[in-house]
């Protein structure tokens, strides 16, 4: 299943968002809304090696060979942002240790301390 048929079938994302029932006792399934949120997680679980990168010599970003594999906010193949952003590691990282993914953000750390080293900062691309 591809990301959008899987979006619009859970009713996540911002489309869903902003037609998300609203909280009544006639309308509103609370275990119908945990059921979405668990398919959601168990997508994002069973995804995670599809937005694991390892650059290829010269084909980094901006010329730039990150070391370790790093996870994109992006499937590979799917979305347009395959690239290691500072900002989204946090929540990234969050998402991995939740399961069990701890040696991947031990690569995202270790790619962090890369660019300060050499870089004297960590870019946010």
């Amino acid at each position: 299943m591809d990301r959008r048929s899987f979006i619009s079938k859970a009713a996540i994302g911002s489309a869903g968002i902003l037609t998300f029932p609203a909280v009544d006792n006639t309308s509103y399934s609370i275990d119908r809304e945990k059921d979405k949120i668990k398919i959601v997680l168990r997508y994002i679980k069973n995804n995670w090696d599809k937005t694991i990168i390892m650059d290829k010599p010269g084909k980094g970003f901006d010329g730039v060979d990150i070391p370790y594999p790093y996870s994109s906010p992006s499937i590979i193949g799917e979305g347009h942002f395959t690239f290691f952003f500072y900002w989204d590691n946090y929540f990234t990282n969050l998402g991995l240790m939740l399961h069990g993914r701890a040696d991947q953000v031990k690569n995202h750390i270790k790619n962090i301390l890369w660019f300060i080293d050499e870089q004297g900062f960590m870019p946010n691309h």
